[in-house]
């Protein structure tokens, strides 16, 4: 079974700190508690949004990874990316995190600088990591 993968509570308040305005299905309440709807009705919504309410300002928008990173590529141009390296000693294989800082100068050419994290054991913990360094070190 194919499970989407979410962004994680501390991942989720750094991303509406940071102006994530996208509408999805799930939330986080304030006590980091993840939820995928409100009563009986799936609503797409922009849970970041701060109403007069004060109640509604505790929740943060729950995306999933991909669309963390589709808006941090749409609104900051920052690709994010890992890739599976193998540990022939140690029999096993690692992500390593990518981040592209990409530049586009002209339409012939493409110009980015890399920023390479300490590897993860997962795909997921990869993504992960290299969220946390982009909404901390560099928007």
């Amino acid at each position: 079974m194919n499970k989407e993968r979410y962004v994680s509570y501390e991942i989720a308040k750094l991303l509406k700190e940071k102006g994530f305005n996208w509408r999805v299905f799930n939330f986080y309440d304030e006590h980091g508690r993840f939820s995928e709807h409100i009563g009986s009705v799936y609503t797409l919504y922009n849970w970041n949004y701060q109403a007069e309410d004060e109640h509604f300002g505790k929740y943060c928008s729950a995306p999933t990874q991909q669309m963390a990173c589709d808006w941090l590529r749409e609104a900051y141009d920052i690709h994010i990316t890992n890739e599976p390296l193998e540990m022939f000693k140690q029999e096993r294989i690692v992500y390593e995190p990518i981040i592209y800082l990409l530049n586009d100068f002209d339409d012939f050419a493409l110009e980015y600088k890399t920023v390479r994290l300490k590897e993860c054991d997962t795909n997921e913990g990869a993504i992960e990591a290299a969220l946390r360094y982009v909404l901390n070190n560099l928007i």
